[in-house]
């Protein structure tokens, strides 16, 4: 999962969290603040009812009368006094919750209480509001709240979502540009990516500065690898001939005779390997030119041709599937040394009396070239070390850089290779060409 699917999800999630707490919470939360307001309200309308006796006295409401009651057409507040004995006063909370009959209707109530004196006669205020009110209001409340919640959750985690694809865009860029789009040996002619974050900064130099030492030290290897193979070949070339010149004098013996072949077959080995190496110093440096059109099935024939021999002798049926098509921008030597090892291999590694199958497919708009044999097959611990330089040969005991041209010549060209074997079955080597070729 990318970065910014993470942090989308971590948002979304976060802000879940959030809204499942607030409603958990919302009945507790709003109960007591529809209490706590209500009773706010209760004490202001005490203080108006004082007010008005302290301006018009208690006559301004009991009108002659021994009390006063008035509640609101729904019975949804009420205001009562009446006169109390002095010794009838109890010891009661100031507000709760009470049962009253208002009329002919019995409802619960928030009722303030409050004992009063006026003229030396002891009265008895109750204010008082419906429970039934207070619970609606609860009701209201929570709707709302949890309406605005959603909604500020939902605009929050659209900010969130647009502000870290912002955030993380030269993060983006900085993947895109320095390890999507590069291939070895990195292009370090680039500009700095855009930002002003610290980190990204930061992240953008030690990249580039990582790139310019891995171009600096492979760059180093290979002119080591090849002015050390220029070297080389003199002096084998001097050992070579003095060999040579050796064996034809005569009145050597069998054994010298047999010790000089040895000789001469170990240098004519080391010979190839300097070749090789110098072959894949001049890949890796890029000193082939690309301006070659190949048609792929005429170059395998080609080199079917010249293994001809081989396949004679192990008595190995060949089949050749090809379509005709061709290849641009390429260079025709590195794709012949490319499918010449592989079919040599094939060939090598086969049973006496095996098969080879050569085909191609298209697939996805990608084109692949397969070959299978029917040989020893290649155990699975060597498969992810089979193009390794001087990796061991499977089954022949031997080391070598064929598979290792392979790979290069195949990253050069952009061309994929995968490797699928069962042992004593066979090898299925596929080379997925991402260059479309041209029919």
């Amino acid at each position: 999962m990318k970065l910014n699917q993470k942090l989308t999800l971590y948002f979304a999630l976060s802000k879940l969290i959030i809204i499942a707490l607030f409603v958990l919470l919302l009945p507790t939360l709003f109960d007591w603040y529809s209490v706590y307001t209500i009773d706010k309200f209760l004490k202001i309308q005490r203080e108006r009812v004082f007010k008005n006796i302290k301006d018009n006295g208690l006559e301004f409401y009991l009108e002659g009368a021994d009390s006063y009651g008035s509640y609101t057409m729904l019975k949804e507040d009420y205001i009562s006094i009446q006169p109390i004995q002095p010794d009838a006063l109890i010891e009661q909370k100031e507000i709760d919750d009470q049962i009253r009959v208002i009329g002919q209707d019995t409802a619960e109530y928030r009722i303030l209480r409050n004992v009063f004196t006026e003229k030396g006669n002891y009265y008895l205020l109750e204010i008082g509001r419906s429970q039934q009110t207070i619970d609606l209001y609860s009701s209201l409340l929570r709707q709302v709240g949890l309406f605005l919640l959603i909604v500020l959750c939902v605009i929050a985690s659209i900010m969130d979502f647009y502000y870290s694809r912002r955030l993380l865009k030269p993060f983006w860029a900085i993947i895109n540009e320095r390890l999507i789009k590069q291939r070895f040996p990195f292009n370090l002619h680039f500009a700095p990516i855009k930002t002003n974050t610290a980190d990204f900064i930061l992240l953008d130099h030690a990249l580039q500065t990582l790139m310019e030492n891995i171009n600096k030290a492979f760059s180093r290897e290979r002119e080591f690898t090849a002015n050390a193979s220029h070297e080389l070949l003199t002096p084998i070339n001097i050992l070579q001939n003095k060999i040579e010149n050796i064996i034809v004098e005569e009145g050597l013996s069998e054994k010298q005779l047999a010790k000089l072949g040895e000789m001469s077959h170990t240098l004519e080995r080391l010979r190839r390997i300097v070749r090789a190496l110098l072959f894949l110093a001049r890949i890796e440096s890029r000193q082939y030119a690309q301006k070659d059109t190949v048609m792929l099935k005429e170059l395998v024939l080609e080199i079917c041709d010249e293994l001809r021999p081989m396949l004679e002798e192990k008595d190995i049926q060949l089949a050749i599937h090809m379509t005709t098509h061709h290849i641009k921008n390429t260079n025709r030597e590195l794709i012949f040394h490319l499918f010449y090892n592989i079919i040599n291999n094939a060939i090598r590694y086969n049973v006496v009396g095996g098969k080879i199958n050569i085909y191609d497919r298209q697939l996805n708009d990608l084109y692949h070239v397969c070959i299978e044999d029917t040989g020893k097959g290649i155990p699975p611990e060597h498969i992810p070390h089979l193009f390794s330089r001087f990796s061991h040969d499977h089954g022949s005991g031997r080391y070598g850089l064929g598979l290792s041209i392979v790979k290069s010549i195949a990253d050069l060209f952009d061309i994929h290779i995968d490797v699928a074997s069962q042992q004593n079955k066979g090898t299925t080597i596929t080379m997925t060409f991402k260059k479309k070729p041209s029919f």
